[in-house]
């Protein structure tokens, strides 16, 4: 069993909150980038050929930011894990996955 001391966890438990606060963030903004370019180019009468490349590229840049979303969704819940096998299974740090005695999230292996 691991022993953790309730700070340290409480440090990582804000931790993983500001990390996902700052990739929805970050999600929000390339959203707006997106929406924004589109209205700008339309306003301005840009053909679509002329402006197919950098939708792509902002596409392709917001769904690396949710893949790499999803890999901290993994690492949380292997945290969660280790928590929960540790002097302070019984302590609830506010994360949003449940303890053992709760439904246990599903690690889904992905392809390297």
């Amino acid at each position: 069993m691991h022993q953790f001391s309730v700070e340290s966890v409480q440090a990582v438990a804000k931790d993983v909150r500001s990390v996902f606060a700052s990739a929805d963030s970050t999600l929000l903004e390339a959203a707006r980038l997106m929406v924004n370019f589109i209205s700008a180019t339309t306003q301005a009468d840009v053909g679509p050929a002329q402006t197919q490349k950098t939708l792509k590229a902002v596409s392709a840049g917001i769904d690396r930011m949710i893949e790499c979303r999803a890999e901290l969704i993994r690492a949380h819940q292997t945290m969660t894990l280790l928590k929960d096998d540790s002097n302070l299974a019984v302590v609830d740090f506010g994360c949003w996955f449940g303890r053992k005695t709760d439904t246990q999230p599903t690690l889904v292996p992905v392809a390297a």
